[in-house]
């Protein structure tokens, strides 16, 4: 056991103590109380269990980056694994109500919280699931269990960094010497000079990608908005715009920017809020005095669905906690605003290029950009170019496919049918 591991596992069982004596605050005590929980979605012992096909994110955009792998019974037939065979897990407490709409969906052996950092509970863990392969979904690396993982015989690994930088010293010291594999996001990204010997490397793409454009077929499929009974369906006779995974920080901004435009031209914009966190009563508190005519629905799970047929959408994060997710939105096809901070999104950059996504830092810039909206024609040259970028998106299915073929490649020696 490394000296990170023996840390790792000391500070989470310091802040168990705490909690028993102390009661942590906030989210902090709720994730604590998440991780301990495990055990309460555990199958049925029993004495072989199959071997499984571990997923694992740190929160819900992670693993809906590689939910079009393991939502399709057609892709999982693909490889060497069933359906049942499948373990999702998360380290979020945000990842909850995922987690649990994953378990409604699906016939997998466990789906729930990552085990603590303690040894026993992973040890535990790893018996009672036999994971023959690990696939990581951007950078989570909980140092203890990972080591212990790892230390499985036979054991493989693909990991699938958000970014060609992703992950840094903490990376190549757990990974390396390991059996793992590396799915790059980007044709001409590398990471292998960082290990000694060299990690094998191949191209998946974007994999959320995937999992976005299927539902939102699905979402065309029906007539009815996602947001309609919540009275949030997008007007036509407003200026319609989404503010979607939102922070105090983002309200704030766009309170003041709404405070630039005359009272008429306020009037022609319809407003509806999706908030990040939407079982913090106290941050859904702070948007709603930030942006009293603002209607906000603090549901999850339908931020993708509900972007459909608005004019506009702001994705949040772009301040201080770090810009969401802005493919589910540009794909569309609709102008995509943001904070100025983009850089936790590699698609940002991408997304610039084409013309879809503006990031503003002046509430005056964004009110001009606003009033710019509010002129018909100014408004269709901008969806014109958002659609343009959505087919761009479209033509760059695949990612899917391309994770299959690397599970199904993986040498992990007979599984028992």
């Amino acid at each position: 056991m490394t000296i990170l591991g023996q840390t790792s596992e000391i500070l989470y069982r310091a802040l168990e103590l705490t909690d028993q004596w102390l009661a942590l605050p906030g989210k902090l005590g709720r994730s604590l109380e998440f991780r301990m929980n495990w055990r309460s979605f555990l199958p049925p012992a029993h004495a072989q269990p199959r071997p499984t096909l571990w997923f694992h994110g740190a929160s819900v955009g992670e693993l809906e980056d590689v939910a079009a792998f393991f939502s399709s019974p057609d892709l999982v037939a693909r490889t060497s694994f069933r359906p049942d065979d499948l373990v999702l897990t998360a380290s979020s407490v945000s990842a909850s109500a995922a987690l649990e709409s994953f378990r409604a969906k699906l016939p997998a052996r466990y789906i729930g919280p990552l085990p603590p950092e303690k040894l026993s509970d992973i040890r535990e863990f790893l018996a009672r699931l036999n994971p023959a392969l690990l696939v990581m979904s951007h950078t989570d690396f909980w140092p203890r269990l990972l080591e212990r993982t790892l230390q499985e015989p036979g054991l493989r690994m693909i990991w699938l960094p958000n970014r060609s930088e992703s992950g840094g010293r903490l990376a190549t010291r757990l990974l390396q010497g390991k059996a793992v594999t590396i799915g790059l996001k980007n044709e001409g990204d590398t990471l292998s000079h960082r290990f000694r010997p060299p990690l094998p490397e191949k191209f998946t793409g974007n994999l959320r990608l995937d999992r976005i454009l299927r539902r939102i077929e699905l979402a065309r499929s029906t007539s009815e908005h996602v947001l309609e009974r919540h009275g949030g369906e997008p007007r036509k006779s407003h200026l319609a715009l989404i503010i979607g995974s939102a922070w105090p920080e983002d309200a704030e901004f766009l309170a003041r920017s709404f405070e630039l435009l005359a009272p008429e031209e306020r009037a022609r914009l319809q407003v509806v809020l999706l908030p990040h966190e939407t079982k913090d009563s106290y941050l859904i508190g702070q948007l709603k005095s930030l942006l009293p005519e603002t209607r906000i629905v603090a549901v999850q799970g339908i931020l993708l669905e509900a972007y459909r047929n608005f004019d506009f959408a702001w994705v949040g994060g772009g301040f201080k906690t770090g810009l969401h997710n802005l493919l589910e939105a540009a794909a569309w096809g609709i102008p995509v605003f943001c904070g100025p901070d983009v850089r936790k999104q590699t698609d940002a950059r991408h997304l610039q290029r084409l013309g879809v996504v503006e990031p503003f830092s002046q509430p005056e810039a964004f009110a001009e950009r606003l009033r710019g909206g509010l002129d018909p024609l100014l408004r269709a040259q901008s969806r014109e170019r958002a659609a343009r970028a959505a087919s761009s998106l479209e033509a760059s299915r695949g990612a899917s496919l391309r994770l299959t073929e690397m599970i199904a490649c993986q040498e992990i020696g007979s599984l028992k049918s």
